[in-house]
């Protein structure tokens, strides 16, 4: 098996929640936790080492249940040659079929918080088949505690992250933990990326489930419990709690069980994906065997024009609307952070392609940042995601990202010093220029003449003529994509992706003439509208710099 070596940055995430999913498959045969007694003794299945599973004993302890359970736990303790080895239960083995005289009992789920790695849960079978079954619900799966004995956390899984330097890495762990997820984040050398280690799916067997994978990958590995060849539930408790979900599987090959400060952890590849999980909930995970998920293309293209850096990076993700504007941004950010591989200022020309089923979206913009660029141009692209995934309108199923960017060192702003305005005031229905005066940073100041053709129907009478930058006076630079699209409730996802596409860009030069109605300047502010009433004429062009400041001179129509 040939694998590539990579250094990947685990976030330690035990996670959680319901249920439901495919219809016609086959229930597995298994023994009621009614029917075990203390003192039983069985035996599991996991890979320690390889492709292969192999067993290790348990002795049942007690049939109870845990706080506010609604189902019947088993607790049990390991042993066995290999557990002895690495120290007790692992992270990885979450899903661990166990068996007692040959019947399917469970799947190892849950470890004792303390002293006494080896003391486990086992997650009965007859509460992971209502995965199986449609409609069924089941409530959030969380730390429990057994009388007598403490509290059980889920067996910790691990998510392997590659391919994301370390700021991608935090902003992704913030992302996730953002939605509710228990993040905690450790280190780690493992391989990624083996290409062949789909063998036949089968109890025991070690397996990858991923949320993105290409030049990034991010996914945790766990065990196999069941399958029928088709179907198939895996872990015993969730990975990230979200529900039904298209998310891909695969076979993987464990390398090594390495110890660490809580629990010994598992240390495996990803291999190319075979099945997707499509339910993610309390109990563990269902899905199927044979078939791909959907997922969203994404390329992330980024050059340096000082240094000549250049460097790009394709990904599938989910598609999921509570993951992927986290999973992109991540992406976005690593790139930027390779290639101009510094923490600072910047301007950056960027353009995002979004396509989704329902539609699609080109947007460019022209960022400035006196602090951290690559950042503000992640917060700009996940912005967008955002707006789409969290519309209320319908559900969007987003198909491809791409984003390129051009990075240059230099601050290229322009501030609005003034307006000059025909002496003899508008004609209607005529072509007229007006005169912005622009102060580039550290440059000359310049009157740019910008014609505007004034409507044939405004009435004659006093009227404002507001100048402004589609950028923001704060000290950083500009309005984000959400400011500027504005309140998006109520409307269609085509609409929206209009509204993203065609809203103002920082180096815009807008021009807007409303009837006078003797407000001030300092009525004036540009994120909310012009005096926050429609203008009588709109105009705009882009220029090169991104465009601070407003001004606002007063005339009238002949």
């Amino acid at each position: 098996m040939k694998a590539s070596l990579k250094v990947i940055w685990p976030l330690a995430l035990a996670l959680a929640l319901m249920l439901a999913v495919s219809a016609g498959a086959a229930a597995p045969a298994y023994m009621d936790p009614k029917d075990i007694k203390a003192g039983t003794s069985g035996y599991g299945l996991t890979v320690f080492w390889g492709d292969e599973p192999e067993t290790f004993d348990f002795s049942v302890i007690a049939v109870t249940k845990g706080d506010a359970s609604l189902a019947d736990i088993i607790l049990v303790k390991v042993s066995g040659q290999k557990i002895d080895a690495i120290g007790g239960i692992a992270a990885g083995m979450s899903g661990s079929p166990c068996y007692i005289g040959g019947k399917l009992v469970g799947a190892l789920s849950h470890v004792l918080e303390g002293p006494d790695p080896k003391i486990g849960v086992v997650t009965p079978m007859s509460v992971m088949v209502r995965l199986l079954e449609a409609g069924k619900l089941a409530e959030s799966a969380r730390p429990f505690t057994v009388a007598g004995w403490g509290t059980f956390v889920p067996v910790a899984t691990p998510v392997w992250v590659s391919g994301l330097g370390p700021r991608a890495q935090k902003a992704l762990e913030a992302s996730l933990g953002s939605k509710g997820y228990a993040v905690s984040p450790a280190m780690a050398l493992g391989l990624g990326g083996a290409d062949d280690s789909n063998g036949t799916f089968a109890a025991g067997s070690s397996i990858a489930v991923q949320m993105c994978n290409g030049d990034v990958e991010a996914g945790a590995i766990g065990t196999l419990t069941w399958t029928d060849g088709r179907s198939f539930l895996a872990f015993g408790h969730p990975f990230l709690n979200i529900g039904s979900v298209e998310m891909p599987m695969s076979k993987s090959s464990v390398l090594a069980v390495l110890p660490s400060d809580s629990f010994p952890f598992k240390l495996g590849t990803f291999g190319k994906p075979a099945a997707v999980v499509t339910e993610d909930r309390m109990y563990g995970l269902a899905g199927t065997i044979g078939r791909d998920a959907k997922m969203a293309d994404v390329i992330v293209k980024a050059s340096d024009m000082q240094t000549g850096r250049r460097k790009s990076s394709s990904m599938r993700c989910l598609q999921d609307e509570r993951l992927i504007s986290g999973l992109v941004g991540s992406a976005v950010l690593s790139v930027m952070d390779s290639v101009i591989m510094r923490v600072g200022e910047g301007t950056v020309y960027l353009s995002v392609i979004i396509e989704a089923r329902q539609g699609s979206l080109f947007r460019e913009e022209m960022i400035w940042s006196d602090a951290d660029v690559a950042n503000k141009v992640t917060s700009e692209v996940t912005g967008m995601l955002s707006l789409i995934a969290e519309n209320d309108a319908q559900a969007a199923e987003i198909l491809k990202v791409q984003v390129n960017v051009d990075v240059a060192p230099s601050r290229m702003t322009a501030v609005i010093k003034g307006v000059t305005l025909p002496e003899a005031g508008f004609a209607a229905g005529q072509t007229q220029s007006v005169g912005v005066v622009l102060k580039p940073f550290r440059g000359q100041e310049y009157t740019k003449m910008v014609d505007i053709d004034i409507p044939a129907d405004i009435e004659p009478g006093p009227v404002s003529v507001i100048v402004y930058g589609g950028s923001s006076e704060d000290d950083d630079g500009s309005l984000d994509i959400t400011d500027k699209v504005g309140d998006v409730s109520g409307i269609s996802l085509e609409e929206l992706f209009g509204r993203i596409s065609l809203a103002d860009q920082n180096n815009d030069l807008i021009i807007e003439i409303y009837r006078d109605t003797g407000a001030s300047e300092e009525d004036f502010t540009p994120e909310y509208g012009a005096y926050e009433e429609e203008p009588l004429y709109t105009g705009r062009i882009a220029l090169q710099s991104v465009i601070q400041g407003s001004a606002v001179e007063y005339s009238e129509v002949r």
